[in-house]
């Protein structure tokens, strides 16, 4: 017998056959174990300092405190949690709008109930939000949309709710969700920067945040920067018990015949006490 004799002899045809069982494998793993969902991280802003400070017991019962009014909210949404790490969440979603929503009542319930404890015992959370496919292992997701997530989540602030193009694309049309252009960031995995949007959940911070964030224009040729100077039109005018909103951009050297109105339900005790 030769040297050889115990190996498996590669000819073409089992190589055919090969390659249909990996194409039909393939074929598996897109249709059973990879889904479109939209994955949502949540942290704790400064929850290993408050742990140095006030000790493990105090962190533990914050910790305790922020899982008690997160997780029901997001499985009250119809969303899963899919793992607790630490003082961090990630849950998945159906579909993106579900997501935001569950992300903003999350933020609108801590604020509630940080305004009745002194300011070192609130819990203050970030959020970040894709969507994509996802490869489903068992109780657990990976993939490309989960990993880029947790870095879209690591670039809020506390309090803050940032999305990428993919989750803003499918809730632009929502009349309930109002979203500012936050800008490309450069994360860690990623050769392109990602565009990200900030999703503006409260009333303070809708009159407080005035400035404007548009995209940059990319000039093709030598024109000077005041060749695309932008202005951002506001017209508001009252209707009885609605507000007539248009906003549009101005480019100069160009004239915008048209306006687009939208019609607000407002509360005038409201805007008088502002």
């Amino acid at each position: 017998m030769g040297e050889d004799s115990g190996k498996e002899t590669i000819t073409p045809s089992n190589i055919e056959e090969i390659l249909r069982e990996r194409e039909r494998l393939d074929r598996i793993l897109r249709e059973k174990f990879k889904k479109e969902l939209a994955i949502l991280f949540t942290d704790i802003c400064g929850y290993t300092a408050y742990t140095d400070k006030r000790g493990d017991v105090s962190g533990r019962a914050m910790l305790q405190k922020h899982n008690d009014i997160v997780l029901p909210l997001i499985e009250g949404h119809e969303g899963v949690v899919i793992k607790t790490i630490g003082d961090a969440v990630m849950a998945s979603f159906q579909n993106a709008l579900a997501a935001v929503e569950v992300a903003v009542a999350v933020q609108k319930k801590l604020d509630e109930e940080n305004r009745k404890v002194h300011p070192s015992e609130r819990i203050k959370v970030k959020i970040g939000i894709n969507y994509g496919k996802a490869l489903v292992d068992g109780t657990d997701l990976y993939g490309d949309v989960v990993n880029v997530a947790s870095r879209i989540q690591s670039q809020a602030g506390p309090e803050q709710i940032l999305i990428s193009t993919t989750v803003y694309n499918q809730i632009r049309e929502s009349e309930d969700i109002l979203c500012r252009y936050r800008g490309a960031v450069q994360v860690k995995g990623k050769a392109e920067s990602l565009e990200i949007y900030r999703v503006i959940w409260g009333d303070e911070e809708i009159v407080a945040d005035t400035e404007p964030k548009t995209r940059a224009l990319q000039a093709t040729t030598q024109e000077t920067p005041e060749q695309f100077a932008t202005a951002l039109h506001l017209e508001v005018a009252r209707e009885g018990p609605q507000l007539k909103i248009s906003a549009h951009e101005h480019f100069t050297g160009e004239e915008s015949t048209i306006r687009h109105y939208e019609h607000v339900p407002i509360s005038l005790d409201w805007i008088e006490t502002r």
